[in-house]
């Protein structure tokens, strides 16, 4: 489950053009030891950058041998494939409500934005408050409100995906994202 939900947080990531789950797997030798490793997840970015990523609980980063261990692959991964090894801890990705946010907009993602969606984004006030997203969701399960969602889903709106996605919570319009439709 936290490998999966590290992988929905990249889903909305900005920076992140593709991943992959266990993506290679190296021997490296610690304390006369050889011992075979595989990171969790491979991250290419829209800059065409790729760093690794380790999940694992807080706890078990806290143990001296995982400490002693991480701590030489992620010097073994920056000197070997110039790349990152980054160490993602459930307190990384379940930031209050960040993981049920994303898992409400994730079933959006798998609609392409329609021409509808265009028009509604340019109608949209830039800043949607609670008013105007109380109207939306008195819509809810019409085009209209599957519409709405369907942009937030595709990064059109900045929000704070960590606080309640709700009648509260205010949605800033991102310019930008038409143009690159």
């Amino acid at each position: 489950k936290l490998e999966r939900d590290v992988m929905l947080t990249r889903e909305f990531d900005d920076d992140v053009e593709a991943y992959t789950s266990q993506p290679l797997s190296i021997n490296y030798v610690l304390n006369e030891k050889e011992i075979r490793y595989t990171p969790d997840i491979l991250v290419q970015t829209i800059a065409s950058d790729f760093y690794f990523i380790e999940v694992k609980s807080f706890y078990a980063f806290q143990l001296e041998k995982n400490r002693q261990k991480f701590a030489y692959l992620q010097s073994h991964f920056r000197e070997k494939y110039q790349r990152e090894l980054k160490l993602i801890s459930c307190r990384d990705i379940y930031i209050d409500a960040q993981i049920t946010n994303l898992d409400s907009l994730y079933r959006f993602k798998k609609f392409s934005v329609s021409k509808e969606a265009e028009e509604l984004f340019s109608e949209l006030p830039n800043v949607i408050n609670s008013m105007a997203y109380q109207q939306l969701c008195r819509d809810k399960n019409t085009h209209r409100f599957n519409n709405f969602m369907t942009l937030v889903a595709h990064n059109f709106f900045k929000f704070d995906a960590t606080q309640p996605f709700d009648s509260q919570q205010s949605l800033f319009k991102k310019m930008e994202t038409l143009c690159n439709y």
